[in-house]
């Protein structure tokens, strides 16, 4: 009778594809007709994608999350989430209707725990409201884990859009009124190539 310490086989091996799903991470495992699981994952290789590094939880951190949908979403496909708001009572709010740990800081003033790293970092809509974006991304990258990710979200100054609202503004076509005790919220702004200088400047890359 043959098996799969056979020297020999005359046997026509059969294969079998396996698919399997762990903390979000899809695998597939081809497998013979001569080993002793057929259909489905062995213990064994279970323990292995359970014990190992590539199926640990992907981690995020949303600065300036909001309500924190994002994280909501990403908690639903496996991911460990964290967020972090300026508002306590936002914070507070997040925390008691989905769970997610929010933490409540100014972002420049935060100092990451000593092993406290991320696979993805998301700011939307957040960077040109910093007064120092310089510091920011330093931050940023060093809080990111081993080919970890930024995803940055800001207005394009060389967008049409853009283009447009600043012509209309300068020639007095059309200007938005604000209140006398108006302060504009935007401390920097940036097109492709200012953002590239950033990055430049802070040895991360597009």
């Amino acid at each position: 009778m043959e098996h799969y310490f056979s020297k020999k086989p005359t046997s026509i091996p059969k294969d079998n594809t396996i698919q399997y799903r762990y903390n979000s991470i899809d695998f597939k495992f081809i497998t013979s007709s001569s080993v002793f699981s057929k259909k489905k994952v062995d213990k064994g290789t279970n323990l292995l994608i359970k014990e190992s590094k590539i199926a640990q939880k992907a981690k995020i951190l949303d600065i300036g999350c909001g309500s924190a949908r994002i994280l909501y979403l990403a908690e639903q496909d496996g991911w460990d989430v964290t967020g972090m708001e300026l508002l306590k009572v936002l914070a507070d709010s997040v925390k008691k209707a989905t769970g997610i740990n929010v933490i409540t800081c100014d972002f420049l003033k935060y100092q990451p725990g000593e092993n406290e790293s991320y696979d993805l970092i998301c700011l939307r809509h957040v960077l040109e409201h910093l007064p120092d974006s310089v510091l920011a991304m330093t931050k940023i990258r060093d809080m990111l884990a081993p080919n970890g990710y930024a995803l940055l979200e800001f207005p394009n100054t060389n967008s049409p859009d853009l283009k447009l609202k600043w012509f209309l503004h300068r020639n007095n076509i059309c200007k938005r009124k604000f209140a006398p005790e108006y302060m504009p919220h935007h401390c920097n702004e940036f097109c492709k190539e200012a953002f590239e200088y950033l990055l430049k400047k802070t040895d991360m890359q597009l």
